[in-house]
């Protein structure tokens, strides 16, 4: 069974790429730095690399630079968000096998490694006997409805992860989030990037990422006190009047964030509101009781 060592430092991307790899047969060590890395690859080589080109304490190019020096030899495929001709190149000189831009999930990212790795299966999902494609030398041309919906759906769900993942980065952040621009560079992405992830659920950036302000001044209005709208960074007071309303808060009362998701028309996916919710309620960093029986404070100015 091929090893691949996944390199990110988004605590997201680790675990959704780990399950799209694991589920296609492959045994999967993740760790968030480029130092975790490279001892890793001391204590047990991998067969195959996937980094990120943005790492915390150094970049992805940096990394497989220091693991060629160490002596590892086997492909690296780099994945980053702002690709660009100079990094790419500097890529292939390093003998990395390929240079994708973000997002890389699903087929595109099963197809990837399996390049890599030197495998020519077209599928890697596991069957519904249990068996790994990855260990069949025939190539499968069209796979069975079975597999097929199990593989759209772990597109999907590779899509839904990143999205809940990208909002709750927005609620949980220190100052408010008013562009989709800035929100990519809190995702440390391309904008470009951020519409992806949002089309793979089929909602819109924009609409997302005003659900995700207005929950954050909820929050941030709960804890401190005061109107929620003097954590949105609007300028115009009718402006931030009409973001308030769609998310059905009424004057001099401050609703819990449950309550916004339940009145709220940014987002009219029922299923991605369940899931938001239940994020926000699991996330280690929002500790806010969103259905606290009368907790609801009152606005004090």
């Amino acid at each position: 069974m091929a090893c691949v060592l996944l390199v990110d430092d988004d605590a997201g991307v680790r675990e959704t790429c780990g399950v799209i790899l694991r589920q296609a047969g492959w045994k999967v060590d993740a760790v968030g730095t480029g130092r975790r890395a490279l001892a890793s690859l001391k204590r047990r080589p991998c067969d195959l690399l996937l980094l990120d080109l943005k790492l915390p304490d150094m970049t992805g190019l940096d990394m497989l630079d220091q693991a060629r020096q160490q002596g590892w030899t086997g492909p690296a495929i780099l994945v980053t968000g702002y690709p660009s001709l100079d990094s790419s190149v500097q890529a292939l000189r390093l003998g990395a096998a390929d240079y994708l831009a973000k997002p890389v999930f699903g087929d595109a990212l099963l197809a990837a490694v399996r390049r890599g790795l030197g495998e020519t299966r077209s599928v890697g999902l596991t069957t519904a006997t249990g068996a790994s494609p990855a260990a069949e030398p025939a190539v499968v041309e069209e796979p069975g409805p079975g597999l097929r919906l199990r593989e759209e759906l772990l597109t999907v769900a590779d899509g839904l992860a990143l999205w809940l993942d990208s909002m709750q980065r927005v609620v949980s952040a220190p100052r408010d989030v008013p562009t989709v621009g800035r929100w990519a560079a809190l995702l440390k992405c391309s904008d470009a990037t951020v519409y992806a992830w949002c089309r793979t659920v089929e909602l819109e950036a924009k609409a997302s990422l005003n659900l995700a302000r207005v929950l954050r001044a909820v929050r941030c209005a709960r804890q401190r006190r005061g109107e929620p709208a003097r954590y949105l960074a609007v300028s115009n007071r009718n402006t931030a009047a009409r973001l308030l309303a769609r998310a059905g808060l009424e004057p001099g009362r401050v609703p819990t964030m449950d309550e916004v998701l339940t009145r709220q028309t940014f987002v009219r996916d029922p299923q991605a509101v369940v899931a938001l919710r239940v994020r926000l309620r699991e996330g280690d960093r929002i500790t806010e009781d969103l259905d606290a029986p009368g907790g609801t404070p009152s606005v004090t100015g």
